[in-house]
């Protein structure tokens, strides 16, 4: 299924399997978790002075959170297109 991952001014289209849609919301709590926790070594980190201070991510953080750590064992969630401005907006939306 094709879902809009929305960002600030415009979003990526991403096709994931159908089954993640129906319990997104945990999901996307569970990037959340993932992204913010401080022992995790992931390349979203803003560093100064060697000390993380933020994260900056865009959608393939989150479609490579997925292929790893839920779509395991099948299908894997990719991008279709980035940075639309002008897609159908009744299209299943994520905002980050």
């Amino acid at each position: 299924m094709r879902v809009a991952l929305r960002f600030t001014y415009s979003a990526d289209i991403a096709e994931i399997p159908d089954f993640i849609w129906n319990d997104m919301k945990n999901h996307v709590n569970k990037f959340d978790e993932w992204l913010y926790n401080e022992s995790n070594d992931h390349p979203y980190w803003v560093y100064k002075k060697n000390k993380k201070v933020a994260v900056s991510f865009d959608a393939d953080a989150f479609i490579n959170w997925l292929n790893e750590f839920v779509l395991t064992d099948c299908d894997k969630a990719f991008i279709v297109e980035r940075d639309k401005t002008d897609y159908d907006e009744k299209m299943p939306t994520l905002y980050f």
